[in-house]
């Protein structure tokens, strides 16, 4: 089954699709998902609604995903922060 899990010695880097927001923006995401929805901004909320939208549209792009298989992806791994943020 796919995953979606990256091996990153069998790819080549050059014909990956590219992401709109870099490792540090991704970083962004990841510690923002450490506060509820009510307590970010509204700027925060729109940062990760577009984060969100652009990491589906890499995927389809990178795995050519349907949009639903791409965009459970998206929530499960949201998900998955959020449970680690509430653990730690």
């Amino acid at each position: 089954m796919d995953d979606g899990i990256v091996d990153f010695d069998v790819i080549d880097n050059a014909k990956l699709p590219k992401h709109k927001y870099s490792a540090k923006e991704m970083g962004r995401y990841y510690n923002l998902l450490a506060k509820s929805f009510n307590e970010m901004t509204q700027d925060e909320l729109e940062f990760i609604k577009d984060m969100e939208k652009e990491t589906i549209r890499y995927w389809q792009e990178y795995k050519n995903w349907s949009y639903d298989k791409a965009h459970k992806y998206v929530l499960d791994n949201r998900n998955r922060i959020i449970r680690e943020h509430k653990l730690s």
